[in-house]
């Protein structure tokens, strides 16, 4: 439809279509929340010779493999490759924003929210509002659509990508995968190229009962490890607006703890942690010993969106084309919870967890009255976080 809208010739139109089709190539078992975890471990840490796991590498991997290469061609790969990774392509526009109207459209139809159901009928607007400039670029005549649609994306993030459960989830799959490697006694690498070289579904074959990643510690004592059961209550929530001037710059600071000083078993905080959930974990190691959220089975989520920018030429009424910025919203929230098993530590979870961001001074409690960011933390636990479905 983008395509057919800017009057590109045949030849644009089929590459553009085959980037957008081959883009996500390389996502790997659980997609988003693997990288998060594969990412955790020391040697994926981003430093040289330990780059950090990414789809998109992996896509332009796969692009160059022999059998890409015997259909298509090297000559048409490399068009390929430039449509899918350089923003100077005028069609790599195409490839972001089919990939964003894409999963808004699915999810929303799958999700049910009314909000963002009604949002996807901007899709028609959108693609109205589309230009090819004199320069070959494109841009948009009208701005209102393509802020609409910023808008929807940032919400199906807040609700689903950064949601309570998926967030809880990448907790679960970065201490999941920490675990089994300790367990199988097998290095990060040569997991994640066990987990790479499978396709979802068949990536759960990882999970097998005699080897499947417990959060005990197998390590310590056998006796105690058990499969992880994903029914959780939750014991602590925090949103970007119960933090203080402080806790909001260590919410989105950079990760504290260096990769040298990580290690896989979860005694020392690991690298990418935030400065709030490292505070968090080492205010329930001085009460509790080392490792204690581990121990009762605890999952920590945090999710972490910033502000994103995009940058677009608007050709105005008049002719000119004027360079514009939008920017989506900033989202940040951490999640504590327990296996229901375990409910009775709920309470005393949540009270040993809101008096390290109290010490820490990253919650905002000079603000007084029942709606004040302490009050709302201590009328906690709400109800249970995975209800949402």
């Amino acid at each position: 439809e983008m395509a057919k809208r800017l009057n590109l010739n045949d030849t644009d139109t089929a590459d553009v279509v085959i980037a957008v089709a081959a883009h996500d190539q390389g996502h790997i078992f659980a997609s988003h929340q693997s990288e998060t975890a594969i990412n955790s471990l020391p040697e994926f840490d981003g430093s040289p010779g330990k780059p950090k796991f990414c789809h998109e590498v992996r896509t332009r991997d796969l692009l160059g493999s022999p059998d890409f290469i015997r259909h298509f061609g090297t000559e048409r790969l490399e068009r390929l490759k430039s449509i899918l990774y350089d923003p100077k392509n005028p069609l790599h526009l195409i490839v972001d924003w089919s990939d964003r109207l894409a999963y808004l459209i699915a999810d929303s139809i799958h999700l049910g929210i009314e909000e963002l159901v009604q949002s996807t009928s901007v899709r028609r607007e959108f693609i109205q509002s589309l230009e090819l400039l004199p320069d070959g670029t494109i841009g948009f005549n009208s701005l209102g659509p393509v802020s609409r649609l910023i808008a929807a994306r940032d919400m199906l993030y807040r609700e689903v990508s950064e949601g309570a459960t998926s967030t809880l989830f990448k907790g679960f799959l970065v201490e999941a995968y920490h675990r089994a490697i300790e367990y199988n006694a097998t290095t990060p690498t040569e997991f994640v190229r066990k987990i790479a070289d499978l396709s979802t579904p068949d990536a759960r074959l990882l999970f097998t009962p005699q080897d499947q990643p417990r959060l005990y510690c197998p390590q310590q004592d056998g006796a105690l490890a058990k499969p992880v059961d994903l029914a959780y209550i939750p014991c602590l929530h925090v949103t970007l607006d119960m933090l203080s001037a402080k806790g909001r710059e260590a919410a989105f600071s950079k990760p504290p703890v260096p990769p040298k000083d990580s290690v896989p078993a979860c005694l020392k905080p690991r690298a990418g942690m935030t400065e709030i959930e490292h505070a968090i974990r080492s205010h329930f190691s001085a009460l509790g010993g080392a490792g204690y959220l581990e121990r009762t089975g605890c999952v920590l989520g945090v999710a972490h969106m910033a502000a994103k920018s995009y940058h677009l030429k608007h050709l105005l009424p008049n002719g000119e084309v004027a360079l514009v910025q939008l920017s989506g919203t900033k989202h940040w929230e951490l999640f504590i919870a327990l296996p229901k098993e375990n409910e009775g530590s709920s309470a005393m979870l949540h009270k040993v967890a809101r008096e390290a961001l109290e010490k820490g001074g990253y919650i905002e409690s000079s603000k007084s009255g029942p709606d004040s960011p302490l009050e709302r933390l201590r009328s906690m636990p709400p109800k249970d976080l995975f209800t949402r479905g």
